[in-house]
């Protein structure tokens, strides 16, 4: 196991918590209401 989220290499954690860029993953349309901005979305992931 991992100490971090972020740690997990198979985890959505880096794209939705800390803005990662990938192209292997889309926003869900429940991640996306999270906030109207992609700072206000990261910070109410986290």
């Amino acid at each position: 196991m991992v100490d971090e989220p972020s740690e997990y290499s198979w985890s959505s954690y880096g794209c939705n918590a800390l803005g990662v860029e990938t192209e292997l993953q889309t926003p869900h349309e429940f991640y996306l209401a999270l906030g109207k901005t992609k700072h206000g979305r990261l910070e109410s992931y986290r």
